[in-house]
């Protein structure tokens, strides 16, 4: 099987939905797949660009990270965006295409 890796817009994208409600770190590294450190990474620029909102909670005793209006707003705009085109087709082809044939091709022939 193929990994497909993602871009930087699909990271926040899913980081981002992944703080719909409030949540600790362990829950948004969870849910939105990514490892600690990258988590540490995205949320800090989050939170500064202001999608993400940080706050201490007494009922969980802990820090916990929940979605901001223009997070939301930011959401909605990428659904809208993403139902205006089929991203599934463009990862169903190959995702590479083989140059050999044009290079062999392309050798003088030796007599």
């Amino acid at each position: 099987m193929k990994k497909i890796y993602r871009s930087n817009l699909e990271i926040v994208y899913d980081l981002v939905k992944a703080a719909r409600g409030s949540k600790r770190k362990t829950h948004l590294m969870y849910d939105s797949a990514l490892s600690f450190v990258q988590l540490h990474k995205y949320l800090n620029i989050l939170i500064e660009q202001g999608l993400i909102n940080e706050r201490f909670e007494k009922f969980e005793n802990s820090q916990v990270y929940c979605v901001t209006p223009k997070g939301l707003e930011y959401l909605d705009l990428v659904d809208r965006l993403l139902s205006l085109i089929d991203l599934k087709s463009i990862h169903e082809g190959p995702a590479i295409v083989s140059a050999t044939p044009l290079i062999e091709s392309a050798r003088p022939i030796t007599q």
